[in-house]
């Protein structure tokens, strides 16, 4: 009589818990958060290094290969597939630019296996100095990781940082 109670409790809680989830995919799938950080250099030097692909690996971590798979005049519509490996694991993201304004902003549309994302870079400069700002915009792919995402934005948003404080050292080391 005790064990059926206990496994009644334990199935209830497994319920509420899938009913959480759910309602996560459901109503909460998309996340946004924002980066800033300051470079000690001018924008035209900032931008020269986040497009030059050969520099890269150098501050996005893990990325091995930048593959154009369709260059277009303007920039705007141009696709990359960007290859990264971390932990052993390969895995590809596809670029697909919406925006391009040289030494000012960019945005792209990436395409994971697990998500999208729709990125977007401002270049502002001030006293010789260069406030970098991102804004991203998550959504899971599937309704598994339309569920995860939202559990995970702590760890997209410090992602997103860690590679802009590489960036700011990478450019104020050349």
């Amino acid at each position: 009589m005790m064990l059926m109670k206990v496994v009644r409790v334990l199935v209830g809680i497994i319920g509420v818990l899938l009913l959480i989830f759910a309602g996560m995919a459901l109503i909460g799938p998309k996340i946004n958060y924002n980066n800033e950080v300051t470079i000690n250099a001018p924008k035209e030097k900032v931008w020269q290094i986040i497009n030059d692909t050969d520099k890269g690996g150098e501050w996005l971590p893990g990325l091995k290969k930048v593959e154009v798979v369709k260059e277009v005049p303007g920039k705007v519509g141009n696709i990359l597939n960007m290859t990264y490996e971390v932990d052993g694991k390969t895995s590809v993201i596809k670029e697909t630019f919406t925006e391009f304004k040289e030494n000012e902003s960019l945005a792209f549309n990436m395409e994971h296996e697990i998500f999208y994302n729709a990125y977007r870079m401002d270049l502002t400069e001030e006293n010789g100095q260069t406030k970098v700002r991102s804004c991203s915009n998550v959504k899971g792919k599937g309704f598994f990781f339309r569920g995860m995402i939202p559990l995970m934005k702590k760890m997209f948003k410090q992602q997103d940082m860690d590679t802009m404080k590489q960036l700011k050292e990478l450019v104020e080391k050349n």
